[in-house]
């Protein structure tokens, strides 16, 4: 499976939250390209990555085996990683192989945000900012 540039977005959301959306049918070469792109935004402030899977279409199941070392990246790391899941077909998909992951699931961008950010303050929750300090 061939990655096409505009099935990855990248950006800075908020001081210390990076925002990446896939979209289509993921595969292994989607988290290549996206962990590249992530590396990019990696720095002392980045506290918490939500991974945006809400137009992703199909998510093999080597795309399923490229999210569990993508998440394995993120936890060496001591960011957070939040998942962005709308769709049945991928919430399954990611149920059946590594349901773990859906702990850390939300139905919407926005409601990861709010929960991410806070609704008021705009900066990261202190319950989701890990190994950082005031």
């Amino acid at each position: 499976m061939t990655t096409d540039a505009q099935s990855i977005r990248c950006h800075r959301h908020e001081p210390g939250v990076v925002v990446i959306a896939l979209a289509g049918q993921a595969g292994p070469s989607d988290f290549v390209a996206l962990a590249s792109r992530l590396k990019e935004h990696v720095d002392q402030r980045l506290a918490t990555v939500v991974l945006d899977l809400s137009e992703v279409t199909v998510l093999h199941s080597d795309g399923m085996r490229a999210l569990a070392g993508m998440r394995r990246w993120v936890g060496r790391r001591r960011l957070a990683l939040e998942l962005v899941i709308d769709s049945y077909a991928v919430a399954k998909t990611v149920q059946i192989n590594d349901p773990d992951a859906l702990t850390c699931a939300w139905p919407s961008l926005g409601h990861a945000l709010a929960t991410i950010c806070g609704p008021a303050t705009g900066f990261p929750s202190a319950a989701l900012t890990r190994g950082t300090t005031s």
